[in-house]
């Protein structure tokens, strides 16, 4: 896989299904010219799409928030448990177990292109990927400690 290439291949890069529940179409929300925005009617999860790329997470989803600390890093698995343990310093613990559930869902089960997330990512999906799953360990292991 070179830096700039997809994890995940679209097939259909137009489907506006949920990408957590099974074949439910997205409702259209207000958007810019640049992006296009979703919800999901039956889960609520907010989606974004760019032009010619496939559907990801929209700003503020719980993966967007693990990867906005890397988006320049190129070696972001270098600071993962760093991150993990600044990212759990500003948080209330309350919402931290939905977010490790839903990183550990997209590891196990990826379902977009995570480098699409964010804009002007620098690391490839792979090191992203590897971020995400150090970053997820890192908080699992302070979320018992608490």
């Amino acid at each position: 896989m070179t830096d700039r290439e997809p994890f995940l291949r679209y097939p259909d890069a137009m489907d506006t299904s949920c990408l957590r529940c099974e074949r439910v179409v997205l409702e259209p929300l207000p958007s810019p010219d640049s992006l296009e925005f979703f919800r999901c009617p039956q889960c609520h999860f907010e989606y974004s799409r760019q032009k010619g790329k496939g559907l990801t997470d929209r700003w503020l989803s719980p993966i967007s928030l693990a990867l906005y600390n890397v988006i320049f890093e190129v070696h972001p698995g270098d600071v993962a448990e760093q991150s993990a343990r600044a990212f759990l310093a500003r948080r209330d613990t309350h919402n931290l177990p939905r977010m490790l559930k839903d990183i550990q869902d997209e590891l196990a089960r990826p379902r977009q292109n995570v480098r699409d997330i964010l804009p002007n990512m620098v690391a490839d999906e792979a090191k992203l990927r590897d971020y995400l799953r150090r970053f997820a360990d890192a908080l699992e292991q302070a979320l018992r400690e608490v």
